[in-house]
């Protein structure tokens, strides 16, 4: 009779388990360097690739879905301030190109 252990999504067999914790059995994208580099690069979209590992706690999960909501806000409010920013250097150098060829 197969032992059945307690994972973060509730109790799985030991085969489930071996193949689980083995890196034989893990597929390629719920590797954490996979998934660093997809949140680097893809910032929210790369999330179902972080809800998706089997190997990680729910705590984890929403801890890094968190921490991504609040850089991607940042990165757009920064965003934002920096187009403004570049509009008035725009409208202040059609000023000056205005005025030298009256």
């Amino acid at each position: 009779m197969e032992e059945k252990r307690t994972s973060p999504e509730g109790v799985i067999s030991e085969i489930e388990w071996a193949r689980l914790t083995s890196s034989e059995g893990r597929k390629w994208y719920h590797r954490s360097w996979v998934i660093f580099l997809g949140v680097l690069a893809l910032g929210p979209l790369a999330l179902p690739l972080v809800w998706s590992r089997p190997r990680t706690s729910l705590f984890w999960k929403v801890f890094i879905s968190i921490i991504v909501f609040v850089l991607t806000v940042w990165a757009l409010a920064a965003t934002a301030d920096y187009y403004k920013l570049m509009m008035e250097h725009y409208k202040e150098l059609a000023k000056v190109l205005n005025e030298s060829y009256k």
